[in-house]
């Protein structure tokens, strides 16, 4: 069986988001700390004569307390953040892509594009490769 913090990890991965988990907390590089929820019954709560709200499996105070700013949670296939310095009662989901920072890529190549256009190119051949 596969885990939430497994599949964070694959989705993370995925996304080419940077980041570093330690257990149920990801620091993701440029955005923040998150935690992770685990397994939840329902993803909203409604107060007795209060209005539906996000349910967090942890106490929010005490996230803020240990500067966590968001809220990580699966829903469906896909994985969610709320930042929770929001208001809880105007939470909104936003899905977990394009944040933070992406690793690097470096790649090493023996030629440099000069731009050069030759007759070979059908639409943007400019003149014989002999010329140049």
């Amino acid at each position: 069986m596969v885990t939430i913090n497994e599949e964070l990890r694959e989705w993370l991965d995925l996304h080419k988001i940077k980041y570093d988990m330690r257990h149920d907390v990801v620091y993701i590089h440029g955005f923040g700390k998150a935690f992770v929820m685990g397994e939840y019954e329902h993803i909203f709560i409604r107060p007795k004569g209060k209005n539906t709200r996000f349910n967090c499996t942890e106490d929010i105070g005490f996230l803020k307390d240990d500067g966590i700013n968001y809220v990580i949670f699966k829903f469906g296939n896909r994985f969610f953040y709320v930042d929770i310095r929001d208001d809880e009662e105007t939470m909104q989901f936003h899905i977990l892509r394009y944040v933070g920072e992406s690793p690097k890529q470096e790649t090493e190549t023996n030629f440099y594009p000069l731009g050069i256009h030759t007759g070979y190119e059908l639409l943007n051949g400019s003149g014989a490769l002999s010329d140049w």
